[in-house]
């Protein structure tokens, strides 16, 4: 009962779907599920949670329905969607590549392949599932994503996987937008950001403050000053947790402390950061 309701909150969110529908129908219930090792048979979290894992495994009960059918690269519009980045190497023979990659993904998911194993360019550290190239600060390969980009029509890269930790960005002149916020507890319960693009042209961010264009001018130096003042705001935010119970002129240390802190990291000043 309580998935069906938790099913209905969420398809109330997207206009025309039928509230009529179950979408879970003959989907087992997480604790439920064939094949779990009771290890705590008193514990319902934990059989929902090892549950969890064996629905959504390849060829699960949950998995051919709800994630055989996705995408692992996918192009709409101008927009080149992926979860880490990609390089040259992944895509020598264009469009005939995605199809390929997205085929064989598919068909794991489902169970349907001979090898259990997942396909070497999702596990592999430097393939688009787990590449960073284009997440972090340094060494971005700016030119080489010109060159993809070029190959499929495209004009941007939207990557997630890194943590921005200072919000949505954009680096390579607007070419690569990181729009990995982490936003879900497990990953710092940061704001939550969306993107918005409108017309395939105008690009916008999305918060609960309201809606502003990305800023695609932003440098790398600039947006490392972000990061670093997001993080240190963080660790400020979580000393503050740790000692409430500590007297006025501790919390005056920590301050200075932090002040210290600031003045060591890349020297930007506020005028050259939105």
């Amino acid at each position: 009962m309580t998935r069906y309701l938790m099913q209905n909150a969420l398809k109330r969110m997207v206009k025309g779907t039928n509230l009529g529908f179950d979408y879970m129908k003959g989907m087992p219930a997480f604790e439920e599920v064939q094949g779990i090792e009771k290890i705590e048979p008193q514990s319902k979290a934990w059989n929902a949670l090892v549950g969890r894992m064996l629905c959504m495994r390849p060829g699960g009960p949950f998995s051919p329905r709800f994630l055989g059918h996705y995408s692992t690269l996918l192009i709409v519009g101008k927009s080149f969607f992926v979860h880490g980045g990609i390089r040259e190497e992944h895509v020598p023979n264009g469009i005939q590549d995605l199809v390929k990659y997205n085929k064989e993904v598919s068909q794991w998911v489902k169970g349907l392949c001979k090898k259990h194993a997942a396909p070497h360019f999702v596990t592999d550290e430097h393939g688009f599932v787990w590449n960073r190239d284009f997440g972090l600060f340094q060494n971005i390969p700016c030119r080489n994503l010109a060159k993809i980009l070029g190959k499929f029509q495209c004009t941007r890269m939207m990557i997630g996987h890194t943590i921005q930790t200072a919000g949505i960005n954009a680096v390579c002149k607007g070419a690569a937008i990181r729009i990995d916020v982490g936003m879900s507890e497990g990953c710092g319960g940061r704001e939550p950001q969306a993107l918005e693009i409108l017309d395939d042209e105008r690009v916008n961010v999305l918060s609960r403050t309201g809606s502003k264009p990305l800023d695609v001018r932003a440098d790398t130096e600039t947006l490392k000053y972000k990061e670093l003042k997001s993080k240190s705001q963080d660790d400020d935010d979580d000393d503050d947790d740790d000692d409430d119970d500590d007297d006025d002129d501790d919390d005056d240390d920590d301050d200075d402390d932090d002040d210290d802190d600031d003045d060591d990291g890349v020297k930007i000043t506020p005028s050259n950061f939105s």
